[in-house]
């Protein structure tokens, strides 16, 4: 019997349904807390104000970027570590990821307030968004400062089995997050909503914080850096932290493509589309955490037949909640816009429309994200980096850019096909991701490697 084939496949330790629950909730409500604060924005000031969010947003993607980098790949490593009975490598790498997440935060926070007037131009210039987006982005960079923290505390704990401790962060968070906005965006105006963000994720660090200390579920924090550590945790974190940097590129793309040519109301729209589509995108983190958790877990004991029931059980799970979201894209879109406060009838009405046409994505998103993730960790990076720079930003980008000139509907589909159009490429086409093997999602095999820190 050779290593990964244990006979035990049938004995998985890792269950779906505890991981996809909790992971999928907290992504749920997370999301809910950003429609919340655009509904609150939308419903307290006028549409300029509702576009201004999404013109700075691509720089939370950055940060949302750099923290994913960090946290994935620690996190993953910590557990292959766990997997394999390597307690010191665990900890050493515990306090390498939380030792980088602190610097990291540290160091955009002081770019974006030193350079916030440059920044906000480049992006919202000329735009009667503009006088919004600074006074949100100079409160964004406070919330920036303890992202990447708060993203690996939250990771971490869920990985050691607390998962409802993740939720409770998340409800807690969320709770804080509306009521303080809907009190200081009335109190400060639209900054205000960015500062009730900011102070409710300090709250829910303390509260992650306090719960490792007070329970000493964690590993004794201390200072560390390992140089061999960053690349290893960079390499893997990669491709699943890429997404954040690709939707960043596609969101400023298209954007500027609305902007350009059907003025605030373009904006208006694809705010909305984007945000549905980056939702279907991390929502489906609840079928991806658990494939992360199965997958580095088999690959630690070198368990091949644990890794085939996995990515089975992650297909399926895809698959549904794929068409649950088309259904919900479907037959919802009418009150998207009233929930969110869109207050001309011609953008609504093109709205509605918008999120329908929409609808034609979201199996697609989900089934590129965990073929992209069983890559990741299955040393093939640049496959997985390929796929979403393909699905999530080049090709939607390039079909909106192509067919903007037709009309904002048309812009929209362009968006939606993108996801469709990677996933036909994988299964149609015969194209060489390596020089040995083309991608296919029916054969696609793991190499076992060493990865012990």
């Amino acid at each position: 019997m050779t290593r990964g084939d244990s006979g035990k496949g049938d004995a998985v330790p890792i269950k779906f349904l505890p991981i996809f629950l909790v992971a999928t909730l907290s992504v749920m409500i997370d999301e809910i807390q950003m429609m919340l604060h655009e509904a609150i924005v939308g419903n307290l000031f006028d549409d300029a104000a509702f576009s201004a969010f999404n013109l700075v947003e691509p720089y939370s993607l950055l940060v949302s970027f750099v923290a994913y980098l960090i946290c994935v790949g620690g996190a993953s490593l910590i557990v292959r570590a766990k997997g394999a009975g390597d307690q010191d490598g665990a900890r050493k790498l515990y306090n390498h990821s939380v030792t980088c997440c602190l610097v990291a935060g540290l160091a955009f926070f002081l770019v974006y307030s030193v350079f916030a007037v440059p920044l906000v131009r480049l992006v919202a210039e000329d735009s009667p968004a503009y006088p919004y987006a600074l006074d949100i982005f100079y409160w964004l960079c406070f919330f920036n400062l303890l992202y990447p923290l708060y993203t690996f505390l939250f990771t971490y704990i869920l990985y050691i089995g607390r998962k409802w401790v993740s939720l409770l962060s998340i409800l807690l968070e969320l709770v804080l997050s509306t009521v303080l906005s809907l009190y200081l965006g009335r109190l400060m105006g639209v900054g205000g909503t960015s500062l009730a963000t900011a102070i409710s994720q300090l709250i829910t660090v303390l509260f992650l914080c306090g719960y490792i200390i007070y329970t000493k579920q964690g590993i004794r924090y201390r200072p560390y850096i390992n140089p061999a550590y960053i690349k290893r945790l960079c390499l893997l974190g990669l491709p699943e932290s890429s997404l954040m940097l690709v939707v960043a590129v596609m969101e400023a793309g298209v954007n500027a493509l609305a902007l350009k040519r059907y003025s605030i109301q373009g904006v208006t729209v694809v705010a909305m589309v984007i945000n549905l589509f980056v939702i279907v995108g991390y929502v489906s983190e609840g079928v991806s955490e658990y494939e992360t958790v199965a997958l580095n877990w088999a690959i630690g004991k070198g368990d091949r037949d644990q890794i085939r029931y996995g990515m089975r059980v992650t297909f399926l799970a895809g698959l549904i909640e794929g068409l649950a979201f088309s259904l919900l894209f479907l037959l919802g879109a009418p009150a998207f816009a009233d929930i969110f406060g869109i207050d001309d009838a011609g953008t609504a009405k093109i709205t509605a429309v918008a999120i329908r046409i929409l609808a034609i994505a979201p199996i697609g998103i989900i089934v590129c994200r965990v073929t992209a993730i069983f890559h990741q960790y299955t040393n093939k990076v640049g496959q997985a980096v390929l796929i979403f720079l393909c699905a999530i930003g080049l090709i939607p980008l390039a079909l909106a850019a192509v067919l903007s000139p037709v009309s904002l509907e048309a812009l929209v589909l362009g968006i939606a096909l993108g996801p469709v159009v990677t996933v036909g490429f994988m299964w149609i086409c015969p194209l060489s991701w390596n020089r040995n093997k083309p991608i296919d999602l029916r054969r696609t095999t793991v190499v076992f490697r060493e990865e012990r820190p």
